[in-house]
C-alpha cells in the first residue's frame, strides 16, 4: 500500500490527519524543542504565492514551528 492510498491528497487528507493525532506535538516533546508545549495555531496558511501546512505556536512563549509536509516528488509549485 502507498501513502497516496491513505492520503490522496496532502492539503486535504494527510495534514489534518497529522494535526488531529497531536503527531508534531509529540515529536517536539521527545526531541525538547521548546521550553512549553506548543499547539496548533492555523493550517494551510497563504504566505505569498505559496501554503505553508502547519503553524504552531509555543505555549506561554515566543515560539513557533513550521510543518512543511512532502510525500512525492519535492516542487516548489504548492
Amino acid at each position: 500500500m502507498e501513502l497516496r492510498d491513505l492520503f490522496p491528497n496532502e492539503a486535504l487528507d494527510f495534514t489534518p490527519w497529522l494535526a488531529k493525532n497531536n503527531l508534531i506535538q509529540d515529536i517536539v516533546h521527545t526531541l525538547n524543542l521548546f521550553d512549553n508545549p506548543i499547539s496548533l495555531y492555523k493550517t494551510e496558511v497563504t504566505v505569498g504565492e505559496y501554503r505553508i501546512d502547519m503553524i504552531y505556536k509555543e505555549c506561554g512563549g515566543k515560539g513557533s514551528l513550521i510543518v512543511e509536509n512532502q510525500f512525492g516528488q519535492s516542487d516548489s509549485r504548492h
